[in-house]
């Protein structure tokens, strides 16, 4: 059970198997486990050809977790068209961000391994193994460009979440200087009606109270209907 296999691509390679429990390897032993009992065979039966295979398990393996991140992003801009902005949260947009760029980390990783390994081969190695390094060059870029899209993607998705969030917030700003607007004037004259001055007629008046209740609220409903046709509630 090969959990972590390290290669020295010169002359005199070296290739050296750390094993552990099976348990602690993850999803990583039963990828390995099967492009090993895959019928693909070898660019060459060296050590070279060898060493290209398992670049190669690598750069699908990037590739395949890309994919599904992808698919990922794709799934929540769906979300945000069909079911609004609020649908997907911010936290998820944060964690795919963050996947992503251990992701572009690791392409950005293999494609200096291999342009390394291009770089160390001479013509002592075997021609099919060679060959096979510009395409695996190819293949790395191209994963390392589709991750740096998908960064763009999930940076206009963060972007319009947190305007959608500011957004709300703005609202709930609006109302409630909307709600300190309508109660001012009505704790206006509260704190005038309440002052202990003993010549004050309107507290003699029958119909004062009353009449005092009825004035607030005409007061609060005029001024509500002005904040609604100004847009406030918008």
């Amino acid at each position: 059970e090969i959990a972590h296999l390290a290669a020295l691509g010169l002359r005199n390679m070296l290739i050296t198997f750390t094993s552990c429990q099976r348990s602690e390897t993850g999803a990583l032993y039963d990828l390995a486990f099967q492009r090993m009992n895959a019928t693909e065979r070898l660019p060459a039966a060296t050590s070279d050809g060898a060493l290209i295979a398992w670049l190669r398990f690598h750069l699908d393996r990037t590739s395949q977790v890309l994919r599904a991140l992808r698919h990922s992003v794709v799934s929540m801009d769906s979300s945000m068209d069909r079911d609004g902005v609020h649908s997907v949260q911010l936290e998820e947009i944060i964690l795919a961000k963050d996947q992503l760029l251990r992701l572009l980390s690791v392409a950005e990783e293999q494609s200096e391994c291999i342009e390394s390994l291009s770089a160390a081969f001479d013509s002592s190695s075997s021609f099919r193994a060679s060959a096979s390094l510009p395409i695996l060059l190819a293949k790395a870029g191209s994963t390392e460009r589709t991750a740096i899209r998908l960064e763009k993607n999930l940076s206009d998705l963060r972007e319009r979440s947190e305007g959608f969030e500011h957004q709300m917030t703005n609202r709930r700003l609006a109302v409630l200087t909307v709600v300190s607007a309508v109660f001012m004037p009505l704790t206006l004259f509260t704190g005038i009606w309440g002052m202990n001055f003993q010549n004050m007629p309107e507290l003699s008046k029958p119909y004062a109270y009353p009449l005092a209740l009825s004035f607030m609220i005409v007061l609060a409903i005029i001024m509500i209907c002005y904040f609604r046709r100004a847009g406030w509630f918008d």
